[in-house]
């Protein structure tokens, strides 16, 4: 799955009945549905998600396109992770740990 971080950050969410409906899930409803294959529910998390995790890498980082590729490989480990059964953490947890694991790899470039 492909993940275009920069058409995500900014963008405004539909107002349709569907997709208040998709908002109204919690984040464990959503990586639940992304565990079972739903891309729907996965890119509301990288939605909701995305601009916050992007902020912290930038500042860890300090380049754009370097920290534009962390995200990305953040979110596609989050992908993968979430479609390894049994899924069971935290959409978050997941998530911190993706992060972590990303930015220790360029760390020790």
């Amino acid at each position: 799955m492909r993940i275009e971080c920069k058409k995500v950050i900014g963008c405004r969410p539909r107002t349709s009945v569907a997709a208040r409906a998709w908002r109204e899930l919690s984040d464990d409803d959503l990586a639940w549905l992304a565990s079972r294959g739903e891309q729907k529910a996965f890119q509301r998390l990288v939605e909701r998600y995305c601009s916050a995790v992007y902020s912290m890498v930038d500042r860890r980082v300090c380049d754009a396109g370097t920290a534009e590729r962390i995200v990305i490989e953040v979110f596609r480990t989050a992908w993968h992770e979430l479609r390894v059964p049994p899924y069971r953490r935290g959409f978050l947890v997941l998530l911190a740990e993706a992060v972590a694991a990303a930015l220790h790899r360029h760390d020790t470039r």
